[in-house]
Formats: C-alpha cells, structure tokens, sequence
C-alpha cells in the first residue's frame, strides 16, 4: 500500500494518529496518480514532467522518513519519474539506510551511488534502475570507491556506459550475492570497450543478464560453480528524438 495511504488514517481515530510512523514498509511513488505501468504512459512521463510540481512530494517524503520510528524497516521504495534534486534523493537514501532498511527498491536518476548505500550493513536485496530521460543518457550513475554490502543476497540494477566502471565494482561488494539482474544499454563513445563480461560470483544461483543488441561481441565467462539458473536477453533499443 502506498505510504500516503498509510498517513492518511491518521485521521479516522485518536488512537491511530501515530501509528503511520511504524510502519515497517515505506512506498513512495510521484507517480501514484497515474499508475503509469505501461510504455505509452511512461513515454508521456517524459514529456509532461517539466509540468509537475514536485514540492510537495518532496515535503511528504521528507516528513515521513524523519517521523518514522521503526527500528528496522522491511522495505523502502522510491520511485521518482520526475525532476527531483538529487540532494533530496540522497538525503531519502541516507535515512532509509539510518533505518537500517533491509530492501531497498530505487527507480530514479543519480550520478552516483552514496557511501550510506555503498556500505549499508543490513541491506538483502537492492533494485535500482534510473528513470526519466536519463535511462539512456551518455553518462551513468559512478561509483568510483569500493562497496561493501555484506548481508545483499538479491541485486537488480542497469547500466548505460561501461559496466566494469560501477556494475562490477557493486557485485564484487557482496560476497554473499544468490541473486544477480543485470541490464546493460548500448555502450557510447569514451566508454566504447571490448572488455570480457567476468562474472566471478560464487555463491551465485540465478543469473539474468540483458544486453543491448551491439554488445553481442562482448565475451560473457562465467565462474559461478552455485549457479541454478541463467537467462540472456539480447535488446533491441529504440533510439528518438523529440522535435
């Protein structure tokens, strides 16, 4: 159920008035309105979010994360399809850590992952995919410094550039990873390398990897001696311009 749902019964009886702030799963969605889940919906996403105020989103999670008292928290989700500044965002990932969150799913736009994400010691499973029109921008979200996520099982991220520059440096992080999605887009200019995909994981058990249909070329190895199941999806991506 979407958080705001959550809050809003607040308001039916004195004895829940305060219930909302211990919640154990936190759902945030700038898009609730809609529930564009389709292609059509989310390409007209793009092209209207220039027109959405997004202040008072911003405001709700912001109260939400600092009111909530839960000591540990399941699930937090934030889904963002529009322009939010990326301080607020890393400032929402850096409390969902602080509540020692233990999935955290992220669709939104970063440069780069935050040292509170890089190091989250309670972390299970991480999804994170960018959105809007930065999903097949030239430049990806960095992660230049080492990751160490001890207790991450599950892992679903994509990237658009050179997946040794921040997707690799993630998965060597986590050494007990069962669970690995990986997506990557066509790979542009500077970041136009031959680079073998190695996939040294061995607690690994399932494997799903989705490559943009020019980096056919790329070796993939595999040292995975746990793996159960593997799925390789070659992607065919629309390129379009708006005049």
């Amino acid at each position: 159920m979407p958080t705001k749902f959550a809050v809003g019964t607040s308001i039916l009886a004195k004895r829940w008035k305060y219930s909302w702030m211990f919640v154990t799963n936190l759902d945030f969605d700038d898009d609730d309105s809609t529930n564009a889940t389709d292609v059509f919906s989310r390409l007209a996403l793009l092209f209207t979010e220039s027109r959405h105020n997004s202040d008072s989103f911003i405001k709700f999670v912001d109260r939400v994360l600092e009111s909530c008292r839960s000591p540990q928290v399941n699930l937090v989700r934030i889904h963002v399809y529009y322009k939010v500044r990326e301080s607020s965002l890393l400032k929402w990932i850096d409390k969902a850590v602080r509540l020692n969150v233990r999935e955290l799913d992220l669709r939104l736009s970063l440069s780069r992952l935050p040292v509170s994400l890089r190091t989250c010691k309670t972390l299970t499973k991480l999804v994170f995919h960018r959105t809007g029109r930065d999903r097949h921008a030239s430049k990806c979200w960095e992660c230049p410094y080492k990751v160490s996520l001890p207790c991450l099982k599950t892992l679903d991220i994509d990237v658009c550039d050179d997946p040794h520059e921040n997707a690799f440096r993630v998965i060597s992080g986590c050494p007990l990873l069962e669970n690995l999605s990986l997506e990557v887009y066509r790979v542009w200019g500077e970041y136009e390398r031959q680079q073998d995909y190695i996939f040294n994981i061995p607690t690994l058990k399932r494997l799903k990897l989705m490559l943009g249909y020019d980096l056919v070329n790329h070796k993939v190895v595999l040292n995975v001696p746990k793996l159960e199941h593997i799925r390789q999806t070659i992607v065919l991506y629309l390129l379009y311009s708006v005049i």
